[in-house]
């Protein structure tokens, strides 16, 4: 097996549940240094796959790519981790089908991150915490569950 092929299967690989409730708590938490969340990402080799590959994306713009996980982490910030974080974490709950409702397959989560995207936006526009407010429209609906 070559490293594109593993790497390719490891992208597909569910993040650990224990792991991410961890680190968004880290990532939360205003002494939190680069260091002790990437002791913790790096328990879980799919979110570190993840990581990196979000920040060698093209949406941060570097011309360099991040060779390891501490500078993936510096790259992207904690603002953008508790994102990809929270976004695993609701893929997770309701990226199931939801068959009391008649929700297929991704539904309820697409649901929830145009949610989450909203909350964002009018966050910002209202000088209110993003965090908090895309945490609230991303986990509004798993009630539903």
């Amino acid at each position: 097996m070559n490293a594109e092929t593993f790497i390719s299967s490891v992208k597909k690989l569910p993040p650990s549940p224990q792991v991410l409730p961890k680190l968004m708590k880290l990532i939360r938490q205003e002494d939190s240094s680069t260091w002790d969340i990437v002791e913790v990402a790096k328990l879980d080799t799919a979110l570190s796959v993840q990581v990196l590959a979000l920040s060698n994306s093209p949406y941060f713009g570097f011309t360099s790519k991040s060779m390891d996980l501490h500078e993936a982490v510096a790259r992207i910030g904690f603002n953008e981790l508790y994102k990809l974080v929270a976004l695993l974490l609701s893929k997770e709950l309701a990226g199931k089908e939801v068959k009391a409702y008649a929700l297929e397959p991704g539904e309820l989560w697409e649901h929830s991150m145009a949610c989450a995207l909203c909350m964002e936006y009018f966050a910002k526009k209202l000088d209110q915490p993003v965090t908090t407010s895309y945490t609230i429209g991303l986990f509004h609906s798993l009630g539903k569950i």
